[in-house]
């Protein structure tokens, strides 16, 4: 099984190990409270991207098994200065080990 090894947001990128489980996303992705959405499986990112950049009072997860393309969404994401996201890289059934009670409000 795969499992999720990089977390990245708006500043950083660092193991999943380095975090305490379950992840606190409220401490990554401020501020605390705000809605999240999650889009499991986003490719390249666009319409993640999009939808964060549409709705910044909202807080966006996204899971990418895809190194490669986690990466370009990160990237991306940083150079347009989003800071309403957090993406784990890695297997999405990790998600419910590591975040689910703080996301599973609605799914992209």
């Amino acid at each position: 099984m795969i499992r999720p090894t990089y977390v990245s947001t708006a500043t950083d990128t660092v193991k999943l190990a380095a975090h305490d489980a379950p992840l606190d996303l409220d401490r990554l992705v401020p501020p605390a409270g705000a809605p999240w959405e999650v889009e499991v499986g986003f490719g390249k990112g666009k319409y993640l991207l999009d939808r964060a950049a549409a709705d910044p009072d909202r807080r966006f997860l996204g899971i990418e098994m895809v190194g490669q393309y986690e990466k370009l969404m990160v990237r991306r994401a940083r150079r347009r200065g989003l800071a309403n996201w957090a993406s784990l890289r890695g297997e999405a059934q990790a998600l419910a080990r590591q975040a689910a009670s703080q996301v599973l409000g609605r799914a992209l």
